[in-house]
């Protein structure tokens, strides 16, 4: 599990130094940093970032505003998907919610997932059966 960092800001006068700083406090020692305006759709520190995560990493930004710039621009692009999980994974999330031993939120944290993950995981072998 890695812990990936990215950094940005929006014209060349600006610094990155505070943002970086932050995210070495909090363990991030891969970071990738740009200067690009929000606007702009093609960041290349950020996709060279998305491409080297894998679903078990943890991704770093002093604010999702360094991402998106609206809630209607994807952090992952219009041509990028999201990490899928493992199907191994998947499987141990459907077997634990069928079994109705543990709770959605006990799920999540023995997974390491999300809760929308559990459902779309839960919907995906509905659909399936």
């Amino acid at each position: 599990m890695t812990k990936v960092g990215y950094a940005r800001v929006s014209t060349r006068n600006q610094n990155l130094n505070s943002q970086i700083d932050i995210l070495k406090s909090a363990g991030y020692y891969r970071i990738l940093s740009e200067k690009v305006g929000g606007r702009k759709t093609n960041r290349t520190e950020l996709d060279i970032c998305l491409d080297y995560l894998r679903t078990e990493d943890t991704l770093g930004v002093t604010g999702l505003d360094w991402l998106v710039r609206t809630t209607r621009q994807p952090a992952h692009g219009p041509d990028r998907q999201m990490p899928r999980i493992t199907q191994e994974k998947a499987v141990m999330i459907g077997s634990l919610y069928q079994s109705k031993q543990l709770s959605i939120k006990e799920i999540m944290k023995l997974a390491g997932v999300s809760k929308g993950t559990i459902y779309n995981v839960i919907n995906h072998h509905q659909r399936t059966v």
